[in-house]
């Protein structure tokens, strides 16, 4: 049975969500020593006071992943129920410190935080998903934005503009690539490129808990493909499929940020 775009996104939204809630039991079940390690923790936060409405943390070091605005709680390390929610803010390198934002998504929590203490800082999950799938049945149940999504909403081309548009956007020196057209060759000529070509990154769509082979399977059936292993043997890459992607991003960020580096841009990025 051909499942319908509403349906497709609903069953993603609910992976994602067992996925996030095995992601995050197995990282609670680690040692705070290897939840560093994984870039999820930092240990030894010391609290400075509020910072505006920020709360400022002193750091011996920062080896994290966190990104601003990801959901953090402050706690222990152990009883992680009972710590503080919080979420990330601007790491600054040169004077040690990460200053956190209250949690937008929980604004009536309190945040009991005690100065001169240490803190440890842990990944919360968003538990966002419930939410997410509100909103998209009740896209779909907007017909304006139901073809929208489903690419059947056809867009009106002012030509003039558009002239306008690309001679400003050369006037800027964009090559004729930047600022021309793509074609797709051999796809379905009432489709758009956007409905036919897709780009699966290493960050959000790539799932860091399943394999290599799981996670192009799960997008092969989720936007329609072909052979997982013929397209991998078309990229001489087909010893990598039961490679767990999470090893893969962290070889990737290795190679992209030396140790000696890293901390500024891991950090605050």
């Amino acid at each position: 049975m051909q499942l319908s775009l509403e349906q497709r996104l609903l069953r993603l939204l609910s992976r994602e969500e067992r996925d996030e809630q095995r992601t995050h039991r197995e990282l609670r079940a680690q040692p705070i020593e290897l939840r560093v390690l994984d870039g999820e923790c930092i240990q030894g936060a010391c609290y400075l006071g509020e910072d505006g409405n920020g709360f400022l943390f002193a750091l011996a070091d920062n080896a994290s992943k966190f990104r601003p605005g990801d959901p953090l709680i402050a706690s222990d390390g152990v009883d992680l129920e009972r710590g503080a929610p919080l979420a990330c803010g601007v790491y600054d390198a040169q004077a040690g410190t990460l200053r956190c934002e209250p949690d937008p998504f929980q604004r009536d929590a309190e945040v009991d935080l005690r100065e001169g203490r240490a803190y440890v800082l842990d990944r919360r999950p968003f538990g966002l998903q419930g939410r997410l799938r509100d909103a998209v049945q009740a896209a779909f149940r907007t017909p304006f934005l139901a073809k929208v999504l489903t690419g059947e909403h056809a867009l009106a081309q002012d030509a003039a503009r558009l002239t306008r548009a690309r001679e400003a956007l050369a006037a800027f020196g964009l090559n004729e690539a930047q600022v021309g057209s793509v074609a797709l060759e051999g796809g379905e000529a009432d489709l758009t490129i956007g409905q036919q070509a897709h780009y699966v990154a290493h960050q959000e769509p790539v799932k860091s808990a399943l394999s290599v082979g799981e996670n192009l399977s799960f997008w092969r059936d989720f936007l329609g493909g072909g052979d997982v292993d013929e397209a991998l043997e078309a990229f001489d890459k087909r010893i990598i499929r039961p490679y767990s992607a999470r090893d893969l991003h962290k070889r990737a960020r290795r190679e992209q940020h030396p140790r000696g580096g890293a901390h500024a841009q891991a950090g605050g990025e």
